[in-house]
């Protein structure tokens, strides 16, 4: 069923499989440009893309020359605008259960994850499993440590320098790898938990 806000209908409340994957694969292509990410194209593309996919409401385009011909084109910072002014996507919200948005906004943020590493895996030799912990340094970077490999030096330059273009600062892969280190006093437990396992009971002495 349609609902009226204001100057354009809410045409659907639900999207199909295909529409819904057609929507996160437009947004998460459009942050890219080549192989350097672009993360304030991400709301402006996600939000004009919900418009589109569920209301009537008309983007704004423009006139653009594409081999030679001119072409008619989407505007993107227009319709971005024309969004933030008119209270458009809050109204698409309001109109809809609220976890249905939040829900594709997730699935969008965790497919531009996976496009990321994969982007730095086509820039460096290092292994996959290293790859895809410097998506989220702080929570993944015990596992390069504890897999690390002096051989693999020059490549971990190499991911902390492209990691940089994908928000995760030098700072923070550094800092992520000094707090991920085992520390001291873990070494010792497991020594001397060795320690005990290796002792042979002593069964007591029988008399007789």
């Amino acid at each position: 069923m349609s609902k009226n806000t204001n100057n354009f209908k809410v045409t659907k409340t639900k999207l199909s499989i295909d529409e819904r994957g057609s929507l996160i694969n437009r947004v998460v292509n459009s942050c890219f440009v080549d192989t350097e990410f672009h993360v304030e194209m991400l709301e402006p593309i996600f939000q004009i893309s919900v418009m589109q996919m569920f209301t009537d409401k008309s983007v704004i385009t423009t006139k653009a020359t594409v081999d030679d011909k001119e072409v008619e084109t989407l505007d993107y910072n227009a319709t971005y605008e024309m969004i933030q002014n008119d209270n458009i996507f809050n109204a698409i919200k309001n109109s809809l259960q609220a976890y249905c948005i939040e829900d594709l906004h997730s699935d969008v943020v965790e497919s531009l994850e996976y496009k990321k590493s994969q982007v730095l895996a086509s820039q460096t030799s290092i292994s996959d499993p290293i790859i895809l912990s410097v998506t989220n340094v702080i929570d993944s970077v015990r596992k390069m440590v504890e897999t690390f490999d002096p051989s693999q030096y020059k490549d971990i330059i190499e991911l902390a320098k492209n990691a940089n273009k994908f928000n995760v600062t030098k700072n923070d892969f550094i800092n992520g790898i000094v707090k991920n280190l085992p520390k001291k006093e873990d070494n010792k437990a497991e020594t001397s938990t060795d320690k005990v396992d290796n002792i042979t009971p002593i069964s007591p002495t029988t008399e007789g």
